[in-house]
């Protein structure tokens, strides 16, 4: 009777070796994919081209904005208010985000600035 015991004891601890194994090969040899991967190709990102945090539109007054085409004493200073409530200009087109700055005007500022755009780092939180 313990022979018997000892036989099913044996036989069923080799059924639990057998099927670790078993298990730890199927996951080597058939890994999860990724979840996170892309199925596409990888394409490059272009950098996005931004202000500088020494920008007219981030550091100038209201009469170095009032310089700009198309801007007046009105629309510079909401500029001005903008700035602080948005932390600051990165991309030009954070400006149509101001009232009365459409894509003409935002064209027109663009082409007459001075300063060259950067490139900017990615944003952090």
């Amino acid at each position: 009777m313990e022979q018997q015991l000892e036989r099913k004891y044996y036989a069923v601890l080799a059924a639990a070796i057998l099927c670790m194994a078993a298990f730890v090969l199927y996951k080597v040899l058939f890994p999860l994919p990724d979840r996170y991967t892309s199925v596409h190709p990888a394409q490059e990102v272009p950098l996005l081209m931004g202000f500088s945090e020494d920008s007219v539109f981030n550091v100038g007054d209201i009469a170095d904005l009032d310089k700009l085409p198309g801007i007046g004493k009105v629309l510079s200073q909401r500029i001005v208010e903008g700035r602080a409530t948005f932390k600051g200009y990165r991309l030009p087109t954070d400006l149509l985000l101001i009232k009365g700055i459409g894509p003409k005007t935002l064209a027109d500022m663009m082409g007459a600035l001075e300063e060259p755009l950067i490139p900017l780092p990615p944003a952090t939180e």
